[in-house]
């Protein structure tokens, strides 16, 4: 199996030689919300009020491309981020251990053994997800790659067919499909991401907004108290 990790994050950090102001989504935070359809976004350090069709919410954090319009800057296809508050310290030698040993009888004995060995709230409750998410067959594993958390998860659609969602905090989601070791299709809300990963994959990739973590691991398993 192909390893998407580094080769992405090698496209975010500007590793594949590209201008990035004008090719990879920038990252927006909506500050304030002024009147109807109308917000104060920031980006970096300046603010830009603007008007979007699309009901944002406060505070929440989102990708977008900026375009040339006539009169001024449009931004356009804002797609917002999944929380990546929580990355597992061991995150990555765990998916490179996985493409190496796809076997998961290693995988149920790491997480069982971590559960039972937990020293914070944090790490217990991130190991309960991965268990939650295994139990629906899918893998989902936190990790940081050079500084920069991200979201790994992978499911199978049949004997030689699987899908991974990877998510970094500086790049948007992506899709890929693989038949056996081989990435066949890959999926972004992104033209020109689209256009990145074509070169770096020289596989078929498509655009669309309908991109979704396999599994969800924002709701509570366990109320702790006291």
């Amino acid at each position: 199996m192909i390893n998407p990790v580094s080769r992405v994050q090698k496209i975010a950090s500007g590793g594949a030689g590209t201008a990035l102001n004008a090719s990879l989504p920038i990252s927006i935070k909506v500050a304030q919300k002024t009147g109807y359809n109308r917000y104060n976004l920031k980006m970096g350090n300046k603010i830009l009020s603007t008007k979007s069709m699309k009901s944002l919410d406060v505070e929440g954090e989102y990708w977008g491309e900026i375009a040339s319009g006539t009169e001024n800057i449009v931004i356009r296809n804002l797609f917002k981020k999944p929380s990546l508050a929580y990355a597992a310290p061991d995150g990555l030698a765990l998916i490179e251990r996985l493409i190496s040993e796809p076997d998961l009888n290693w995988f149920y004995e790491y997480i069982f053994n971590g559960l039972s060995a937990a020293d914070s709230r944090e790490t217990f409750e991130n190991l309960a997800q991965m268990l939650l998410a295994l139990q629906k067959n899918i893998i989902n594993i936190s990790f940081v790659y050079n500084g920069v958390k991200g979201v790994f998860q992978m499911k199978f659609d049949g004997a030689k067919t699987s899908q991974i969602y990877l998510v970094f905090s500086n790049f948007s989601p992506i899709i890929f499909t693989l038949k056996g070791a081989q990435i066949i299709n890959a999926q972004t809300p992104f033209d020109k991401v689209a256009r990145l990963l074509r070169d770096e994959f020289s596989s078929e990739v498509q655009t669309t907004q309908n991109i979704a973590a396999f599994f969800d691991p924002s709701g509570k398993i366990i109320d702790f108290k006291g």
